[in-house]
């Protein structure tokens, strides 16, 4: 029965260069910080986060709802749609129900909408009216 070694596979696998890295995988004037050192990022765009300078609430409903009316809602941020997990809060707590983004207005009188998407938020005041 014949053995057959393995071991000079692995050499030469073990002298190839990983692409992409230029050589032995191995930057010289990397510091291993992605470039964030300079004000950079790895993919040369900005690593410093600049808050909006204006959010605000948008919504599609009536602009003065019922009980039982529904808004679907969004949060802007400087003309642009925030995406991503949002969160809508009331205060009182039981103002209105969600659904995704879709508020149904369960409680008249007046409450407080908060949306908040990310680190972005903004509050809206709202007056519901009675059925």
């Amino acid at each position: 029965m014949r053995v057959v070694s393995c071991f000079p596979l692995i050499f030469a696998l073990a002298a190839c260069t990983v692409p992409g890295t230029g050589g032995d995988g191995e930057d010289e004037d990397d510091d291993g910080d992605g470039g964030a050192a300079d004000g950079g990022s790895a993919d040369g765009g900005s690593t410093t986060w600049e808050g909006c300078e204006e959010t605000w609430i948008d919504y599609i409903g009536e602009d003065e709802p019922m009980v039982g009316d529904s808004w679907t809602v969004w949060l802007y941020c400087d003309d642009a749609l925030l995406t991503g997990p949002t969160v809508i809060r009331f205060d009182p707590l039981d103002f209105a129900t969600v659904q995704d983004n879709v508020v149904t207005w369960v409680r008249d009188g007046k409450g407080i909408m908060r949306v908040q998407t990310g680190a972005e938020w903004a509050e809206l005041t709202v007056v519901v009216g009675e059925e």
